[in-house]
């Protein structure tokens, strides 16, 4: 009999989760790809799918499907600037009515030889008759489901976000199996366009959750978000997140998944910390907000890091307007007794947050201190690589290729790290 494979640490900490392990990048070209299929599909006669995304709690799931609504998409021949969102907390739902709707009873009325199916309420029956409607003869009284206030009504491109899915009561998750597979109950369906969309926190783990069971789970298209310091880095610059944050989390990408701390808590503790410009005469009150939404050891790592580690950390402003200062520190750090290849990972990924976002307004002068920098001789060859990688292949509002051209050096690095002719 062959031995059990050993689990990975990365299998452990996502036990209970479905589909590859990907990073919020991968999820976003994901979620297209799906909403793509059910645009071909619904007009194709085919069956829509149904998406999940799965993750610990905190990382930004949610945020992330909602940040769609900036994505452009092409349905039937038109352009649309983003997705519609509707947000359906599935926890907080403890009755079928909120999602599948409330039966109602309908009679036919007659008018001029047509016959037409009439909500049978007083007022509505009263409207109809003032304008020449009367009962059909014969006329039968039917009982249809209407679809709640947050069903769409327009085709279009939208997601339809289940959120927290599997947080819902088994008979809920019961409930919705038809509008999972067939996007339709029994009352009415969902228009072309839309795509259903679930996240849910690992099952078999410390969470409050309702196992979901194999006909529910191949129902759906599964996978599940890594949270990545670099990609949250890049939200973080452009969403004024404390740097001294933005630099903890680069040097330490291990403390986004805790008991108590992720991305959300931190997050909310660096903007806790804003309105203190010195860490020590301010350390009572840091330690209390820092207390009230992360574990005594991320708080820990935290102080420690503002008070030995962050004045190593270059700042991009400093490298982009005059790159020649700097070497001397780069220097020291790369010379020391031990080399601090970890600030110089943080300096770049900072550089690189800075330069991608879409506000940002490269100077000439910027271009060639960058240059300066990343052809520097202290400046690990990995770090130069994956620096450069990123810029070629960043998704950015602005044309990041000028800090690429012109040096023959940088194309070289380019052309090498990319495979490919420049």
């Amino acid at each position: 009999m062959n031995a059990k494979k050993k689990r990975t640490d990365e299998e452990q900490v996502y036990d209970g989760c479905y589909g590859k392990i990907c990073k919020a990048s991968q999820i976003v070209s994901f979620i297209k790809r799906l909403s793509e299929d059910n645009f071909k599909r619904v007009d194709n006669g085919q069956p829509r799918w149904t998406g999940n995304v799965w993750g610990h709690p905190g990382v930004g799931k949610t945020s992330l499907v909602k940040a769609m609504q900036n994505f452009p998409a092409e349905f039937r021949q038109e352009e649309y600037e983003g997705y519609d969102i509707v947000d359906i907390p599935l926890a907080q739902i403890e009755e079928m009515g909120d999602i599948l709707g409330v039966p109602e009873d309908f009679i036919e009325m007659e008018k001029e030889g047509k016959i037409q199916l009439v909500l049978a309420k007083d007022a509505v029956l009263e409207d109809f008759k003032k304008d020449g409607w009367a009962f059909a003869k014969g006329g039968r009284v039917v009982t249809k489901t209407c679809p709640p206030e947050w069903v769409p009504t327009e085709a279009k491109p939208g997601i339809i976000i289940f959120d927290d899915g599997n947080r819902a009561s088994i008979r809920i998750q019961k409930g919705l199996m038809q509008l999972v597979q067939d996007y339709r109950t029994i009352g009415w369906e969902i228009p072309a366009g839309w795509t259903i969309l679930f996240t849910g926190n690992p099952d078999r783990q410390n969470y409050l959750v309702t196992t979901v069971d194999d006909a529910i789970i191949t129902r759906q298209r599964h996978i599940t978000m890594k949270p990545d310091s670099k990609e949250w880095a890049v939200w973080a610059v452009g969403a004024g997140v404390d740097k001294r944050g933005i630099n903890f989390v680069l040097k330490y990408p291990e403390m986004m998944i805790g008991q108590r701390t992720n991305l959300r808590t931190l997050t909310e503790f660096f903007r806790c910390i804003e309105r203190y410009k010195d860490i020590e005469s301010n350390k009572d009150e840091i330690v209390i907000d820092g207390l009230s939404v992360l574990d005594e050891e991320t708080l820990n790592s935290f102080l420690v890091f503002v008070t030995r580690d962050m004045k190593m950390i270059i700042e991009p402003e400093d490298i982009l307007n005059d790159a020649g200062k700097v070497f001397g520190e780069i220097d020291k750090l790369m010379n020391s007794s031990e080399p601090r290849v970890d600030i110089i990972g943080v300096t770049c990924d900072r550089l690189y947050a800075h330069i991608v976002q879409d506000d940002y307004k490269a100077k000439s002068e910027h271009i060639t201190n960058f240059q300066k920098f990343v052809t520097y001789d202290s400046i690990p060859e990995d770090m130069r690589h994956s620096l450069m990688r990123r810029i070629a292949e960043a998704n950015s509002a602005n044309d990041l290729k000028p800090f690429l051209l012109g040096n023959k050096e940088i194309l070289k690095f380019v052309a090498s790290s990319l495979r490919v002719m420049i």
